[in-house]
């Protein structure tokens, strides 16, 4: 962006790194060359929003011979395409937010879901695409919050034109029935940048990304990505040693019984009997468990792309990020498994939190300490830094001392990837039900039959015969 001409978008995942890039481009301007360098977010001390905020600067450098504009990845989502013709965009890692979804009750909105919004099938017939009718005034804000917390994201998603909105419903009536949930997903793609000079993506598991699995299933002429392999500088053989306390899969869920706080309790005294001195993370519900064990160097598990770690020659990060029942639409209509989500969400977490440190530096050849939560966490950390290039000296190291390897977690109720959406319609619930109830009256009248059998009490079919009248005596 600096060497070459043009109109540059940076999206980046978070704010600070907005301004460490910004600062970055900045002070590595070539001298002599104007390069207007322009950042755009929330914190700024701005009355008007960053939309049109953002839409003003494009606007104002449409015509100008050299500029980058950085913004985050939450921002760039929300662009008018129109505003980028001509524009190169750059996003720094697997944009955030790409790919959303979730399940609510509408057993008394529905009307009001049906009232605004129009449902039209799509190809299958499981899916069904959201569209505001242009026949009736669309709600404010306010009142779309009347329907209560559960419906706000899927309103939201309903209102931005850059995104299809899908739903596994094709009548609102049918979601008045007890225990239905209305899944939905709402889905950015890339076409969106068609008009853009060009399209670079930064990043390193982009292949096992849900944003990635969404552009499978578009038309094969729809879009083309080239994957680019960056030239870096040749790497040193650092020595990373990969520990891990449980044999078992964790969870939030897990971590709140009496079994999986004391595998809590048990990593947070180890640490602090080694004395850990990296820096670390785990799931926001259960940071008292580690927070006053350690210096004060807690980061927030998502940490791609930050830059000022690399002092460090340990971390630990005591996490789960599996999906959850309101990721059950997003799988469904991607054709996945829950494994996809582990991949995507908490391997890709681990992988961008433990590559903060002294390992980001190609020229690091010393001894480096991370500590996870299970096995096949750091089996999957194993692969990816093999696999990357980064070093071939890994040593996966079982933490005896902790006591917990030997720990069992219960099975699931329903195992992963069992979980089956009820997509039935109102009428055909309740053609079954009443299929159901037959057969239960059935199953009913056999089994009283069968016990006056035994009993020999069950009568002959037909009217009882009359008893024959006794003749008085004489």
């Amino acid at each position: 962006m600096l060497a070459n001409s043009g109109r540059y978008l940076l999206a980046t995942p978070r704010i600070d790194l907005v301004e460490e890039q910004v600062a970055f481009l900045r002070a590595n301007r070539p001298k002599g060359k104007f390069i207007a360098i322009t950042p755009v977010h929330c914190e700024q001390k701005q009355r008007t929003k960053v939309e049109r905020r953002l839409r003003d600067v494009l606007i104002g450098h449409a015509t100008t011979p050299h500029a980058i504009v950085a913004v985050t990845h939450e921002t760039l989502l929300k662009t008018d395409p129109d505003l980028l013709r001509g524009w190169h965009v750059g996003i720094d890692e697997i944009p955030d937010g790409a790919v959303r979804g979730g399940t609510f009750e509408a057993t008394t909105t529905w009307p009001s879901l049906a009232h605004y919004y129009k449902l039209l099938p799509l190809v299958g017939g499981q899916w069904w695409q959201v569209e505001l009718r242009d026949d009736v005034d669309q709600p404010s804000p306010g009142m779309l919050a009347r329907d209560g917390d559960g419906l706000l994201p899927f309103h939201t998603a309903a209102r931005d034109p850059r995104r299809p909105l899908l739903v596994d419903l094709g009548a609102w009536e049918d979601a008045k029935r007890p225990g239905r949930r209305v899944g939905w997903v709402s889905l950015w793609t890339l076409t969106g940048l068609s008009a853009c000079t060009s399209v670079t993506i930064a990043a390193a598991s982009f292949e096992t990304s849900l944003i990635r699995h969404v552009h499978r299933h578009l038309p094969e002429d729809a879009i083309t990505f080239e994957e680019v392999r960056v030239r870096t500088a040749p790497r040193a053989r650092p020595r990373v040693r990969l520990h891990y306390f449980c044999t078992h899969r964790g969870s939030t869920t897990w971590w709140k019984t009496v079994e999986g706080e004391r595998c809590l309790v048990g990593m947070s005294e180890h640490l602090k009997r080694i004395g850990f001195q990296g820096y670390w993370s785990c799931n926001a519900e259960f940071r008292l468990a580690f927070q006053h064990r350690f210096p004060e160097l807690w980061r927030e598990p998502r940490q791609s792309g930050t830059n000022s770690l690399r002092e460090h020659t340990s971390c630990a990060i005591l996490y789960s990020n599996k999906a959850q029942s309101g990721d059950d639409p997003v799988l469904d209509a991607l054709g996945l498994d829950r494994r996809a989500i582990i991949e995507a969400r908490e391997y890709e977490d681990l992988w961008q939190f433990i590559m903060r440190g002294a390992v980001r530096d190609p020229a690091y050849a010393g001894d480096y300490d991370v500590y996870v939560y299970s096995r096949d966490q750091a089996e999957a950390l194993q692969s990816k830094l093999v696999d990357s290039g980064i070093t071939d000296d890994v040593a996966l190291v079982p933490v005896d001392e902790a006591g917990l390897l030997d720990v069992v977690r219960p099975r699931a109720a329903v195992p992963e990837g069992e979980r089956v959406a009820d997509r039935r319609s109102l009428q055909e619930h309740r053609e079954q039900k009443k299929v159901a109830n037959r057969e239960l009256k059935r199953r009913t009248r056999a089994a009283k039959r069968e016990e006056k059998q035994r009993t020999g009490t069950l009568r002959a079919r037909g009217r009882p015969r009359k008893q024959a009248e006794s003749s008085p005596v004489a």
